[in-house]
């Protein structure tokens, strides 16, 4: 298989051109999570499709926080004495990968999906699905502008 040609050519030696001849600083922009500008609370609807054992497709409100290039979040059950966490990484180009799954009291986890998305203009939209094939999104919208770390919920360490 031909990969191509690369030419060479000797170096020129000695003293270069631009030697004491004074150069224009270039300006760097800084990615939009550099200004802060990913960081806040998201919030809409989490969005399940129909389940392979034929619960129907539903929808619900949920939030997260998005802090230092991390995105965070957990919320109640349908049962109340489920907790579903959300935990990933938001790239400084607003690229998102999200770990999401529901816990029991004694810890013990289940329901794991995995998603990704994008954050811009104050949209968190992400897709995905849960490890029994079963789809998921996002469709957030920042609510809540700022570099706040995430907070716990209220009674847990």
């Amino acid at each position: 298989m031909w990969l191509g040609y690369v030419r060479l050519t000797k170096r020129p030696t000695g003293t270069p051109r631009t030697a004491g001849v004074p150069q224009q600083p270039s300006e760097v922009l800084a990615p939009p999570s550099a200004t802060g500008s990913l960081d806040g609370v998201y919030a809409g609807q989490v969005c399940y499709g129909p389940s392979p054992n034929n619960e129907p497709a539903r929808c619900y409100n949920a939030e997260a926080t998005v802090h230092d290039d991390k995105i965070a979040g957990e919320w109640h059950g349908r049962d109340d004495v489920t907790t579903v966490k959300l935990a990933g990484e938001v790239s400084t180009a607003g690229a998102l990968k999200v770990e999401m799954h529901a816990e029991r009291a004694d810890g013990t986890q289940f329901a794991r999906a995995n998603l990704s998305g994008t954050i811009q203009n104050g949209r968190l939209d992400a897709n995905g699905a849960f490890l029994n094939g079963r789809t998921l999104s996002f469709s957030w919208t920042l609510n809540t502008p700022g570099g706040a770390a995430p907070r716990k919920r209220a009674g847990k360490p």
